[in-house]
């Protein structure tokens, strides 16, 4: 990608419950697998986005948080060097992300479930390109060439029903997004298609909508709960259903702008 890309970070301040179902695991659900100590630097960009260093693991080489369905990269630490400040830092040298352009191709690898999310992936990458023009996901089947690859993986300590990778700071959108088919994922298919749209935002950069460490993203309210990005996945969502709220398009517009 050519594109310059630039990190969101995305709040509503929304409380509450209500809505369909969570993206989230339960605490303590997940085995802490720490297979190399964890990264000084890593841990305080993470607790700093209000997240408490105690839940926060590493596994496969990726940094997870207890009851939080996003990933973070280690090289992380290396791009968010706050004594050298790289271009995708500059506002408020923070985790925002804006792009003039966005060009991304998604890769399903062999353990992808492409019975279960083959069809609400694609539907999700549809209503993500609908809604910017500065937004274009696609499709490819040489690995090499992608930018978000997308797997499955069997997990039946973990709640969570998917994670998706966050930009590590290098000017590209976030690389992995993980389907946990220890699960049934007998929700409905706009469910489905809500889900896929939701971890999608996260790869984009978006955090939750109520993530209390985060840049409030001016114009957007601080009460929505059927935000795409709030971390109870709203329903309304189908393949021919975009249920964006109007602080979604808001939050969209100050990245990538609208149609």
């Amino acid at each position: 990608m050519t594109a310059k890309n630039k990190f969101i970070t995305l709040t509503y301040l929304l409380f509450g419950m209500g809505l369909m179902f969570s993206c989230q695991e339960d605490d303590g659900a997940l085995a802490e697998l720490q297979q190399e100590p964890p990264d000084a630097k890593m841990v305080e960009l993470i607790s700093d986005k209000g997240f408490d260093a105690k839940d926060i693991y590493i596994e496969d080489g990726f940094y997870y948080v207890k009851g939080v369905d996003i990933v973070f990269d280690k090289k992380m630490a290396e791009n968010f060097n706050s004594e050298q400040p790289a271009e995708e830092q500059r506002w408020n040298g923070g985790w925002m992300y804006y792009s003039y352009t966005r060009d991304v191709k998604i890769y399903k690898d062999a353990t992808f479930p492409n019975h279960l999310y083959g069809g609400p992936l694609y539907y999700a990458a549809k209503h993500w390109s609908n809604i910017s023009p500065n937004i274009n996901i696609s499709f490819t089947n040489i690995r090499s060439e992608a930018d978000i690859v997308v797997s499955g993986y069997y997990n039946s300590s973990a709640s969570a029903w998917a994670y998706a990778a966050f930009p590590h700071g290098n000017g590209n959108v976030g690389s992995w997004m993980w389907i946990n088919t220890y699960h049934r994922h007998n929700q409905s298919y706009g469910d489905k298609v809500g889900l896929m749209v939701h971890e999608l935002g996260h790869n984009l950069g978006y955090w939750h909508t109520n993530q209390p460490g985060a840049y409030h993203i001016p114009g957007t309210p601080y009460t929505d709960y059927n935000s795409i990005m709030h971390p109870n996945i709203p329903s309304g969502w189908q393949y021919n259903i975009a249920a964006w709220t109007s602080g979604d398009r808001e939050m969209i517009r100050w990245a990538y702008g609208l149609y």
